[in-house]
């Protein structure tokens, strides 16, 4: 079965990779599974602060990215949502202690683990809806499917293999697109994307 996340394969090799990875960990290491969601989230924030010009927080902390993307209007309150919601959780998820003292660590079942891959799902079509080079994609028309238990030991392997390449392409991709052309194209995309919803 194709993961949810193929839809990114074509331009962001990496944001694929990691909800492809998190898919396959879901039935064995939910923990592993939310923070490669988490990890799908930050890339996005990082990249788009970069796309668009802005300077990285001097905390390089996703709270602060989230800040300066809803200050600079480049997401709505649905999409601050989902990424306070994936940051919250895969904090959980990666920092079971703080300064010695056990947190609430994510503790969710697989069927709260599905809910996070939906809304990484939609933040990633969002993602791709603004700052895709396809003009006819569309958000709304990609739909969670639930991964299906495989023997995924062949797959991970091979898509930690994939990540530090595709992490390169990533960031190269970022530098290119931070043209005035590219951020007017996409301006209008997001209202576009805004107006329909």
């Amino acid at each position: 079965m194709l993961s949810n996340f193929e839809f990114l394969k074509n331009e962001w090799g990496l944001l694929a990779n990691f909800g492809a990875t998190a898919e396959t960990l879901i039935y064995d290491d939910l923990n592993t599974a939310v923070i490669k969601i988490r990890q799908l989230g930050e890339y996005i924030a990082s990249y788009i602060i970069n796309v668009e010009g802005l300077v990285e927080p001097a905390s390089n902390s996703q709270f602060d990215r989230i800040k300066i993307l809803k200050r600079e209007g480049l997401i709505d309150n649905d999409i601050e949502d989902i990424f306070h919601i994936i940051r919250k959780k895969g904090n959980k998820a990666a920092h079971p202690t703080y300064m010695g003292v056990q947190s609430d660590i994510f503790k969710g079942t697989r069927k709260d683990a599905n809910k996070m891959l939906a809304l990484a799902l939609k933040l990633s079509a969002w993602f791709k809806e603004i700052y895709g080079s396809d003009i006819t994609f569309m958000a709304d028309k990609v739909e969670f499917h639930e991964p299906v238990k495989e023997d995924y030991k062949e797959k991970y392997k091979a898509l930690k293999e994939a990540f530090e390449k595709q992490k390169i392409d990533f960031e190269n991709k970022a530098s290119r697109l931070a043209t005035e052309d590219e951020k007017a194209v996409r301006r209008e995309r997001r209202k576009k994307s805004q107006d329909a919803a």
